[in-house]
């Protein structure tokens, strides 16, 4: 489903293009190749003092039992509300940040908005190859550390799910209504400060 966003001055397509869907094709699954792409263009992404403060884990369904066991561990993790739509995603990314500046052991402020533009060429870079991606907010943060194995020292951002188009046959109304809700924004000048 295509669903590009109605701009009040020209975006370029690939941006207009970009949203987040909740239904993927659970019969397609990532090839290495492509996942290992998704992180390629996150990692070109600016940051405060080219710090690069994001760290990534990737959990991918498929014949690798490693990634599966790591795809099972995010899925685990995620809140009942997320897990309802996102069952069929071929991939999970969760985005992390380093709180401390490597050169000195200063706290990083920026670090959180440079992982949030690391996740934005991640999904542009998604939609590109036709994919969707989808952050999400909703997990328990124990259980995905614990799955993962996630030092202390990183804050967990976000969980990306990402996978090919799906049907919206068989959704429940709930998310059905959100898939066909028009893409809407606040006009710049009530942004404009």
């Amino acid at each position: 489903m295509d669903k590009p966003a109605t701009t009040a001055q020209p975006i370029h397509p690939l941006l207009a293009g970009r949203w987040s869907p909740r239904v993927f094709d659970g019969d397609q699954t990532l090839d290495s190749a492509t996942w290992q792409g998704l992180l390629e263009a996150a990692i070109w992404s600016p940051s405060c003092n080219n710090e690069q403060p994001w760290r990534f884990a990737v959990g991918v369904r498929g014949d690798d039992e490693a990634l599966a066991s790591r795809w099972q561990a995010i899925y685990d993790a995620l809140a009942a509300g997320n897990q309802r739509w996102c069952i069929h995603a071929a991939a999970f990314v969760v985005t992390l940040a380093t709180r401390s500046f490597a050169a000195n052991g200063h706290a990083n402020p920026w670090a959180w908005h440079d992982v949030g533009m690391a996740g934005m060429a991640l999904a542009l870079e998604a939609h590109s190859r036709g994919l969707g991606s989808h952050p999400m907010a909703g997990w328990d943060s124990d259980k995905l550390r614990a799955g993962l194995g996630v030092a202390d020292d990183l804050d967990i951002v976000t969980v990306w799910a990402i996978g090919f188009p799906g049907a919206l046959d068989g959704l429940d109304d709930a998310t059905l209504g959100r898939e066909h809700a028009p893409r809407v924004r606040k006009p710049v000048a009530d942004v404009r400060v």
